[in-house]
């Protein structure tokens, strides 16, 4: 989520440049912006660098998909939560190396295969 607020601040900052100046997001040079923000990871200065060879025009489906992530973790860490009260109330921890996360609609009919033999937790979607 660091990412998407640093990401909005850097567009709230250089649309305001454009606006004042007469500028776009052309006329910038990823080195300008990187002057005076820290990157902490890959991910926000490729999406400021799209935006300058863009010249804005990824902007929206870029921030619509860092929204996406953030609402995925957010929901990730609300699972987590919930599964360590649950493995804690019932003594069940489990394991895993693969996650998926689903829009909340695609799992409203959601079971999981009853194979208390093997261990293996398998979704069945309706």
């Amino acid at each position: 989520m660091a990412d998407l607020k640093l990401v909005l601040e850097i567009v709230r900052d250089v649309n305001g440049a454009n606006k004042q100046n007469g500028t776009t997001w052309a006329q910038w040079k990823l080195s300008e912006i990187a002057k005076y923000y820290k990157f902490p990871d890959p991910s926000t200065k490729f999406i400021i660098s799209r935006a300058i060879n863009t010249n804005g025009k990824s902007l929206d489906a870029d921030i619509k998909k860092l929204e996406q992530l953030a609402d995925e973790k957010l929901r990730f860490d609300e699972f987590l939560r919930g599964l360590t009260e649950l493995s804690k109330k019932t003594g069940i921890v489990i394991r895993a190396t693969e996650v998926d996360i689903n829009d909340l609609a695609n799992v409203q009919k959601i079971e999981y295969r009853n194979d208390y033999g093997s261990g293996d937790l398998e979704p069945i979607y309706e």
